[in-house]
């Protein structure tokens, strides 16, 4: 995925229906780590994409053991 002006790694899945998800959540958490500001530097960039790349992957790993509501309150 895209964010502060270069491609992040998010991690690889073996659906796109998997990856479709994974971007998506990771998405919404770069956009509320940055609903006040942008990233200011480097190490705010990496944490923030860190932290999607973390929620991205627990909602794909529920959605594997069929515990979608795990993802939906995150």
């Amino acid at each position: 995925m895209f964010y502060a002006g270069r491609q992040q790694y998010i991690g690889v899945f073996d659906s796109t229906t998997k990856a479709f998800l994974a971007h998506d959540i990771a998405s919404q958490v770069l956009k509320i780590a940055n609903r006040y500001k942008g990233p200011v530097n480097d190490k705010e960039v990496i944490k923030n994409v860190q932290l999607a790349r973390k929620a991205a992957a627990e909602c794909v790993s529920a959605l594997a053991k069929k515990k979608n509501d795990e993802c939906i309150d995150q």
